[in-house]
C-alpha cells in the first residue's frame, strides 16, 4: 500500500494491515530499514535485540480517530566504548521520543491555539475530532521554544502579562511562520529598539497603538513600516463608527423610534371606476334594412302569424 500521502517517512515505512472499524481507522506499520543508528555513539547496528509495539494517535479522517500500531523494534549497539548496550529505532517525522501523538497531531492543537485560544480552541478541535483539553492547549504551546534562528522581514510586536496588572513583558512573532520569535522580559522602548537593531532586514512591523512601541521601532529603524494590527484596525473602525452615529444621535433615535413603534396603515381609498361616454341621440344613426325579395318586412315578433 502506497502510504506517502497519508505519512511523514513514508519511504521508511511499510503498511501491514489498514482497517477501518466502529471505534475508527486502524493502521499497522513497520519500518522497512534494515539498520538503525545509536543516539549516543551515532554507530549503525543491525542486530535486533526485540520488538515492542507503540500506539500512536494521528489526525482524525472525516471526524473519524486514526491510530497507528507501529512495530518498533531494539538494537544492540555494537560499539563497545559506547554506554548504551540496547536502543529503541526513532522515526522523528512520525512521532517524537516517548510521543503518544504523532507530530502532525502535535501541531495541530498549537495552531488552533494560536488562532482561538485555549477553551475555544478545544471546542473547535473537538468539533475536527481532536480530542483535548484548553489546558493540554496551553501546556503544548507552552512547550515550543522560541525560534531564535529565524530572519523574517514582517514581524508584529505586542505586549504580554507574566502577572496580569504587575509585570508584562514583549512578545515578538514572525507573521510569515507564525511562530514565535523572542519573549522580552520587559515592555520598554529600549528593549524593543535593541532587539530591532539586531535584525536589520525586518521591513515591517505590527503593533498596538501604544507610542511606547512606536517610539522604540523608529529609534532602531526609522525606515520600517510600521502598521497597526488586526485588533487596533477593528478597534479603530469600531471607534469611528460610534463617532459617526453620534454625529447624528437625533436622526437614529428617530428611526429606533419608527421601528419599534410602526403606525397603522391607512384604508385604501375607493376607486370610482370612470363612467363610459354615452353619444348623443343625434348622433346615433338609424339604419333602414330593406327586405330582400321573397322576405316579409317583420317589425314586431308578436304579429308572427301562428
Amino acid at each position: 500500500m502506497d502510504v506517502e500521502s497519508l505519512l511523514p517517512e513514508a519511504g521508511r515505512l511499510v503498511a501491514e494491515r489498514l482497517s477501518i472499524e466502529p471505534a475508527g481507522i486502524l493502521m499497522e506499520l513497520r519500518c522497512r530499514d534494515v539498520s538503525s543508528q545509536c543516539p549516543a555513539c551515532k554507530c549503525p547496528s543491525r542486530r535486533v535485540h526485540s520488538k515492542y509495539l507503540r500506539t500512536i494517535g494521528d489526525l482524525p479522517w472525516r471526524n473519524t480517530p486514526v491510530v497507528i500500531h507501529w512495530r518498533a523494534r531494539k538494537f544492540f549497539c555494537d560499539n563497545p566504548d559506547c554506554r548504551r548496550r540496547v536502543f529503541a529505532e526513532q522515526l522523528s517525522g512520525l512521532v517524537a521520543r516517548r510521543g503518544r501523538n504523532s507530530a502532525q497531531l502535535e501541531k495541530t492543537p498549537v495552531d488552533i491555539r494560536l488562532e482561538c485560544g485555549g477553551e475555544p480552541g478545544r471546542r473547535l478541535a473537538a468539533d475536527l475530532g481532536i480530542s483535548t483539553s484548553g489546558d493540554t492547549i496551553l501546556r503544548r504551546l507552552r512547550c515550543i521554544a522560541a525560534e531564535s534562528d529565524l530572519h523574517p522581514q514582517t514581524i508584529g510586536i505586542d505586549d504580554f502579562a507574566f502577572r496580569k496588572g504587575h509585570h508584562y513583558g514583549t512578545v515578538i512573532v514572525d507573521h510569515e511562520s507564525g511562530r514565535v520569535m523572542d519573549l522580552l522580559p520587559e515592555r520598554s522602548s529600549d528593549s524593543t529598539a535593541d532587539w530591532l537593531c539586531a535584525q536589520p532586514q525586518v521591513k515591517v512591523v505590527t503593533r498596538d497603538r501604544s507610542a511606547l512601541y512606536a517610539s522604540g521601532i523608529t529609534a532602531a529603524n526609522p525606515r520600517v513600516v510600521q502598521v497597526a494590527d488586526r485588533f487596533h484596525l477593528h478597534v479603530n473602525l469600531r471607534e469611528a463608527v460610534v463617532r459617526m452615529l453620534d454625529r447624528h444621535h437625533q436622526d437614529v433615535t428617530a428611526a429606533a423610534t419608527a421601528a419599534a413603534n410602526p403606525q397603522p396603515a391607512s384604508p385604501l381609498e375607493t376607486i370610482q371606476p370612470e363612467p363610459v361616454p354615452v353619444p348623443p341621440e343625434d348622433d346615433v344613426k338609424t339604419v333602414n334594412v330593406t327586405p330582400a325579395e321573397g322576405q316579409s318586412s317583420i317589425s314586431n315578433p308578436a304579429d308572427c302569424p301562428p
